[in-house]
């Protein structure tokens, strides 16, 4: 059975990955009907179609796929801060101009956020609020 619901990316420091599937189990458990992509093995991470080369993380191709979404989660976590990958999907989405929800992951948050996020509002998790983001994409 095919999803038909809307696409949103999910970015994350790769030492978070556990936190990415808690998210994408906690909205399959919740019943949301949206397609979770993100370029861990740049494949999704919900059912939909698979529609980029394995292993092709160069920026052109994060930029296609982070457009194509209609929004972003993304992780917030004390891994952040030296998450290469993350950091650069987050200019995409910032530049972009794409509808995003930051969310710390845990208690554990990063003594000092990058450049890139301060003056941002990050929020704590909680599906309320992640519920009522995507209800707004």
């Amino acid at each position: 059975m095919a999803t038909t619901g809307k696409r949103v990316f999910v970015s994350f420091s790769s030492e978070d990955t556990r936190y990415r599937d808690l998210l994408i189990g906690q909205a399959r458990h919740q019943g949301t009907r949206f397609v979770f992509v993100d370029l861990s093995d740049n494949q999704e991470s919900g059912e939909g179609d698979e529609d980029a080369a394995a292993g092709d993380n160069s920026e052109e191709t994060r930029r296609i796929r982070i457009r194509d979404c209609d929004g972003v989660l993304a992780l917030i976590s004390a891994n952040t801060p030296h998450a290469r990958g993350q950091l650069s999907e987050l200019r995409c989405v910032f530049e972009e101009a794409l509808p995003v929800l930051l969310i710390f992951v845990s208690e554990a948050r990063p003594r000092s956020l990058p450049a890139l996020l301060q003056n941002r509002r990050i929020v704590a998790w909680s599906w309320e609020s992640i519920s009522n983001f995507l209800k707004k994409l």
